[in-house]
C-alpha cells in the first residue's frame, strides 16, 4: 500500500505537469492518467522517471482500482477550445461529465 499515492488527470497538460512536478518534489507517489490529446509527455521529462504514467482516455479508466489508496486526485483532464465545444457539444459533455462521474464513483470505494 502506498501512503503517498494521488492521482493526476490530465497530469500531461501544461498546468498538470507543473502540479506533477510540484507533487514529485514534495515526495507523492504520483499517477498521471492522460490520453494525450492535448497533453505532451515531453511535459513531464523532468519527472517522467519517478511517476507512474497511463495514457488512457478518462471514459475508459478503471477509478475504482487506480483510486484505491490514495490520498487525493486531481482532477484537471479537459478538452479545449471554446469554438469545438458548441460544434462537438455532445463530445465535451460526455468527457467532463462522464469523466468526473467515473473518479466520483471511484472515489467512494475508497
Amino acid at each position: 500500500m502506498k501512503k503517498n499515492k494521488v492521482v493526476v488527470t490530465g497530469g500531461a497538460g501544461f498546468i498538470g505537469s507543473h502540479l506533477v512536478e510540484k507533487l514529485v518534489e514534495l515526495g507523492f507517489d504520483v499517477f498521471v492518467v492522460d490520453n494525450l490529446s492535448e497533453g505532451k509527455k515531453d511535459n513531464l521529462k523532468k519527472v517522467f522517471d519517478s511517476i507512474s504514467f497511463v495514457q488512457k482516455d478518462i471514459l475508459s479508466v478503471d477509478f475504482n482500482e487506480l483510486l484505491k489508496d490514495a490520498l487525493a486526485v486531481f482532477h484537471l483532464a479537459a478538452l479545449k477550445s471554446v469554438p469545438k465545444s458548441f460544434l462537438f457539444a455532445d463530445d465535451f459533455f460526455r468527457v467532463y461529465i462522464g469523466g468526473t462521474r467515473g473518479i466520483l464513483d471511484g472515489s467512494k470505494l475508497n
